[in-house]
Formats: structure tokens, C-alpha cells, sequence
């Protein structure tokens, strides 16, 4: 029997004993504090110096002619975690081996920490790509101004799929130190 179908045999299950730091191509993170978090609308919610740094970029984008980007997701609980694992898993039929290239085991996801976000194009873009927008090149040549980087690059080292969706802010004392072995890395 191959390794991905022992993998694909079983569910998160088989994974949650492990306390290894990193994990299919993620660290392992703690949830924050839920009172270091603020809301910026009725589902996202974002470390506080995150949606600092998140307002200030968008109005730069805005200022500079550039359609802002969209937050999907921002903070994401262990238990949602493991429910959009078991959604891709399970529901998307992806199985555990390509799940695990798209989705972070509960523990090991970059949004535990209320530093990281999925973006989206605005509602009047619908149909364009991300990764080919000027929200996206405004981004790769800006976002770092802000405290933002591209988690996950194409042909990243940690063998994640491309995400130009995902970002993650270490513009702060605090984010610098829970990165630091990331950017070790």
C-alpha cells in the first residue's frame, strides 16, 4: 500500500497525537488571545496591529488607483481549522494527501494567530484572477511597506501550493517573534 493511501485511509485523527513543530510544510502556531483580536466586519477578525496595518494599506491601494483587496478570512479557530480540513477532505473529495497540500493541519495554520489573511478581489472583479491583478502586483511590490508577505510563493520551499490569497503580517514585535523560525526557514 502506497504512503497516500495509508494517508488517505484515515482522517485528522491520525495527525493530532503529533506535537512536531512543523507539519506537511507548516509550523505549528497557538491561537491568540481572543483580546488581542478586533473585528472588521461581521466574520473577520484580525490581531489587532494586523487590522492596523491592514486599514493603512488598503487606503494606499485606494490612493494609489488600485482596487483594494478583500478580506475572507482573517482569525481561525483550531475547531474551524479542522472542519475546513475535513471540508476539503471529505465534502471536495480531495482526500488526505492533497488536502494536505492545501490545507493546514488544526494547529498548524498561520491564521491561529490572528496575523494571517485569505484575500479576495472585490465583488466588481468577480472573474479576475488574483495572482494576474494590479491588486496583486501592487501587493508583491508594497505589502511589505505594511508589514505584509506572501506566505506562500509559487514553488515555495515548504511544498504548499501556490497561495497568492494568503498573506500574513510581521509588522509588530509580537508577529516577528512567532515568525522567527519561519523566516529561519
Amino acid at each position: 500500500m502506497s504512503q497516500s493511501s495509508v494517508i488517505d485511509s484515515a482522517g485528522l485523527e491520525q495527525f493530532e497525537k503529533s506535537d512536531s513543530s512543523i507539519r506537511f510544510g507548516h509550523l505549528r502556531y497557538n491561537e491568540v488571545a481572543t483580546e488581542n483580536l478586533v473585528c472588521l466586519n461581521d466574520s473577520v477578525w484580525l490581531h489587532k496591529h494586523a487590522a492596523s496595518a491592514f486599514l493603512e494599506m488598503s487606503n494606499a491601494m485606494h490612493r494609489d488607483g488600485v482596487a483594494p483587496v478583500i478580506i475572507n478570512i482573517g482569525y481561525r479557530s483550531y475547531r474551524r481549522q479542522s472542519r475546513t480540513f475535513e471540508y476539503y477532505r471529505v465534502k471536495k473529495e480531495f482526500g488526505t494527501a492533497k488536502t494536505l497540500t492545501r490545507v493546514a493541519l488544526p494547529g498548524h495554520s498561520e491564521h491561529h494567530t490572528g496575523f494571517a489573511i485569505d484575500i479576495r478581489l472585490p465583488k466588481q472583479m468577480a472573474g479576475g484572477r488574483l495572482s494576474r491583478s494590479d491588486s496583486y502586483k501592487w501587493l508583491k511590490k508594497h505589502a511589505h511597506k505594511y508589514g505584509f508577505y506572501e506566505s506562500y510563493k509559487k514553488d515555495n520551499i515548504f511544498g504548499v501550493i501556490f497561495e497568492p490569497w494568503h498573506w500574513c503580517f510581521n509588522g509588530c514585535a509580537e508577529s516577528r517573534a512567532l515568525f522567527s523560525t519561519r523566516s529561519l526557514l
